[in-house]
């Protein structure tokens, strides 16, 4: 598969900044002038290319330097316009396999979804990427299991009927109630 890759010359200049400087700085954030001042909402885009200019490249501290900065500006805007358009980006301009940015953005959606399921572009994202479904099943998956099991790992007590976390107890021990001091041996 040829996947999109963001070789634009400002991406390259960002990327040749971060080989002298290991960073690069989105918009003009030199000056006094806040008007010229990248806002979050408009790294994620800068990020999400410079991750993928990162795997074209094989840069590994470029790779893990965009994806901390993604990560960030997400958790800042995701509920911002360009949010959404990044997303079509994120899974189309690296391979699946790779996960970095694939995960935030998962993960921004499953925890925001009832807020982001009243933008216009998200039905759209639906369409075009029949795996987004997928993964937020699979997220909401794995939630249901982790909670089960904490309720299965639970024991409740014989006598005042609390529950207690099995690993509150020291293995090999009796097992006591912390709450009635009762141990009912047979019963746990």
């Amino acid at each position: 598969m040829d996947y999109l890759v963001c070789d634009d010359p400002e991406m390259v200049r960002h990327m040749v900044s971060y080989f002298y400087g290991y960073t690069y700085s989105c918009g003009n954030t030199n000056t006094s002038d806040d008007s010229t001042a990248s806002s979050p909402q408009a790294e994620i885009l800068t990020h999400a290319k410079m991750f993928a200019l990162a795997i074209k490249y094989q840069v590994d501290g470029l790779r893990e330097y965009a994806a901390k900065c993604f990560r960030y500006a997400v958790h800042v805007a995701w509920d911002s316009n360009e949010f959404l358009k990044v997303l079509d980006l994120v899974l189309t301009s690296t391979p699946e396999e790779v996960r970095e940015l694939r995960d935030v953005v998962f993960d921004t959606i499953y925890e925001h979804f009832i807020d982001l399921k009243r933008k216009d572009g998200i039905r759209e994202a639906f369409r075009n990427h029949p795996d987004l479904s997928f993964h937020l099943l699979e997220r909401k998956w794995d939630k249901w299991s982790y909670e089960t099991q904490r309720v299965t790992m639970e024991e409740q007590c014989p006598v005042c009927h609390q529950y207690t976390d099995e690993s509150q107890f020291a293995p090999g021990l009796p097992k006591m109630c912390r709450k009635c001091d009762s141990g009912d041996w047979s019963g746990w």
